[in-house]
């Protein structure tokens, strides 16, 4: 697997591969790949940049997604937002989660208690 491949899946694949080697030389690259195409490994790389001690991207997309999941006036984007932070930031976001459960819109209220339900099923 190679962090050149134009092909997702396999770009996922090194981006891992790095994270669980521990491979702290390679943020400058993950780096580089996150700022300039991320491409469908955005949250793959914010994940393994925080696993190597680069905290900065995810405290970005944190912010940024917590922001849409509550301002946004659109429905679809705050439940892409509710479900993305399920994917990279569940524990982080758990107190938004339970926040969303109170919301006014009920597709909202679903994605959060799904988010939650998900959160518990994983540990």
């Amino acid at each position: 697997a190679s962090l050149d491949d134009q092909n997702g899946r396999v770009r996922g694949e090194a981006i891992w591969s790095l994270a669980e080697t521990g491979a702290k030389n390679a943020v400058p690259a993950l780096r580089k790949i996150y700022n300039e195409n991320p491409g469908d490994n955005r949250y793959s790389l914010v994940r393994c940049l925080k696993t190597l001690g680069d905290n900065e991207p995810f405290n970005s997309e944190f912010k940024r997604l917590t922001a849409q999941a509550l301002e946004s006036e659109d429905q679809n984007k705050r439940t892409e937002a509710i479900r993305s932070l399920t994917y990279f930031a569940k524990s982080e976001a758990k107190g938004l989660f339970e926040q969303l459960q109170k919301d006014p819109n009920k597709r909202v209220r679903d994605y959060a208690g799904w988010a939650l339900r998900n959160d518990r099923r994983r540990r």
